[in-house]
């Protein structure tokens, strides 16, 4: 059972005249999330200097929560004990003496991973945070920097893809998923999608031909003679995007168009990409990997408000969404420890 201990912990700058109280979910050593994760209570001073006082209003937990507390993700926090999150919004509640980019009330997003956000208050440097419009909900808010995101660099950033062109994607039910058939739907670009089998398969395939999914089929169907001719008046797919891997990457590998590309993104199946020799050969196929951390490393801060923004205008033109299953910070131990075990109604977003 994961531990529920509570241990206040008292930061030294004693000369402030306030403090706020805050419960996170913090790990000290690598492992699974049921024995290296516990909420423990922080005071923190008032900010000073470029500080900024945050009070967090959502954060969801993604994948790369899990790994990073697994300890089997690439990057992790720097500190001895690191509060877990990377993704979520959170409002300004008071600011520090040279403080000039944000007033109390903005709503900000951390501009990097590792920041910590499955707490309920952070006092942090101006420098790390970046506004967020007030006028989408805050659930979307709290999950647009890392899925959504990486959904609009695939269709941006492998090929130049135009109305009428075809991508074929896995894992379509995902936020990235979700995102992607939006994004694309709103250029003209059609989208084949495979989705595992699952007990509400056909209310997740009306969903996802809802959101604008031109074919949506099983990873079984997708071998069958009867996709063959589905898909027959449709161009080859000039692009891939793997997040499970196994025979799933393998099926789409084969239906890309000569010189197509496949980038894998996510191994939720934790299968390896095997592509068949032929496909390399003779329809010189290009696989490649993405990484959204890596893509904010090497790109400019004003690169990233540009995508934050677009995305931002699309949800609210009311043209992006995708779904959400709400759930309470304090339960965050039992969540953890049923989470993966069934199929989820939508991204988990903490709520503060």
């Amino acid at each position: 059972m994961l531990r529920q201990c509570v241990r206040v912990v008292r930061h030294s700058r004693s000369s402030r005249s306030f403090s706020t109280t805050a419960r996170a979910a913090v790990y000290s050593s690598f492992g699974s999330p049921q024995k290296s994760l516990s909420v423990k209570e922080f005071t923190y001073d008032d900010p000073k200097g470029s500080e900024v006082l945050i009070r967090m209003l959502a954060a969801p937990i993604n994948p790369s929560d899990v790994n990073m507390i697994e300890g089997s993700y690439p990057i992790c926090p720097e500190t001895e004990e690191k509060i877990g999150g990377n993704e979520g919004v959170g409002i300004i509640e008071s600011v520090g003496s040279e403080v000039t980019q944000f007033t109390k009330g903005d709503r900000v997003l951390p501009k990097r991973p590792c920041f910590g956000t499955w707490r309920t208050y952070a006092v942090e440097d101006q420098s790390k945070l970046r506004k967020i419009s007030n006028t989408i909900p805050i659930e979307l808010a709290a999950t647009i920097s890392v899925n959504p995101c990486s959904a609009f660099r695939l269709l941006t950033d492998f090929a130049n893809l135009s109305a009428g062109d075809v991508i074929v994607q896995n894992g379509c039910n995902s936020v990235v998923g979700q995102s992607i058939i939006q994004i694309a739907h709103s250029k003209g670009i059609k989208t084949i999608n495979i989705l595992r089998d699952r007990p509400d398969f056909a209310e997740t395939v009306e969903y996802c031909k809802n959101l604008g999914g031109d074919i949506v089929v099983t990873e079984d169907y997708i071998q069958t003679a009867a996709f063959k001719t589905l898909i027959a008046d449709m161009p080859r797919p000039k692009l891939a995007f793997n997040s499970v891997g196994g025979r799933s990457a393998t099926d789409m590998a084969r239906i890309l168009e000569k010189g197509g590309t496949m980038i894998t993104y996510g191994g939720m199946s934790r299968k390896p990409v095997t592509i068949p020799t032929g496909l390399l050969i003779f329809n010189d196929i290009v696989l490649k990997g993405f990484w959204l951390s890596k893509w904010t490393e090497t790109h400019s801060e004003t690169e990233q408000n540009e995508m934050i923004s677009a995305l931002t205008e699309m949800i609210e033109k009311g043209t992006l969404k995708w779904k959400i299953q709400r759930e309470k910070f304090e339960n965050i131990c039992e969540i953890l420890q049923t989470n993966n075990k069934s199929f989820s109604s939508g991204k988990k977003v903490l709520m503060f």
